[in-house]
């Protein structure tokens, strides 16, 4: 879990909105994003990952998707390990039919977003009826430490 990937995230949504960071800014940022991301994560898609209350979100994905707000998990519902449920708290932030995805997320007090595509963007390679995870959201299981640990020693 690292939250400079869901600070830039944010960070690029205020700045753009959902209408894509520009093409030089972009690149810079998947450079940062990809300097960030650990090399577990990197290597292989078959990987136990979970959030940081330790629900688990899958052992597989299918891909990791880079565009000029983040990367992001791939998976299909199949994949998930834990139900999702709708998240209309941060729906409400963009007019429906502006949002290219709908928000969910995992019954366990964490609000990690979960993000089902609803039709192509311009803005990065996401497919639609896919669910979308911020890779800043997720552990590694191996490399798991507790919210406590982890909060001291990124301070």
């Amino acid at each position: 879990m690292d939250l400079r990937l869901i600070d830039l995230e944010i960070d690029m949504l205020n700045k753009y909105g959902l209408s894509g960071v520009p093409e030089e800014e972009a690149e810079e940022n998947i450079k940062y994003i990809k300097s960030l991301i650990g090399p577990k994560l990197l290597k292989t898609n078959t990987i136990s990952l979970s959030n940081i209350a330790r629900t688990p979100i899958c052992d597989n994905f299918r891909r990791i998707v880079y565009c000029g707000y983040g990367a992001y998990i791939e998976l299909n519902h199949a994949m998930l390990l834990t139900p999702v449920k709708y998240d209309d708290s941060r729906s409400k932030q963009l007019k429906a039919d502006a949002k290219p995805f709908l928000n969910y997320t995992f019954d366990d007090g964490w609000h990690t977003r979960v993000r089902l595509q609803t039709r192509p963007v311009i803005y990065g390679d996401f497919i639609p009826a896919a669910y979308y995870i911020n890779v800043g959201e997720v552990w590694v299981d191996s490399d798991y430490q507790s919210p406590s640990d982890w909060l001291v020693c990124q301070t």
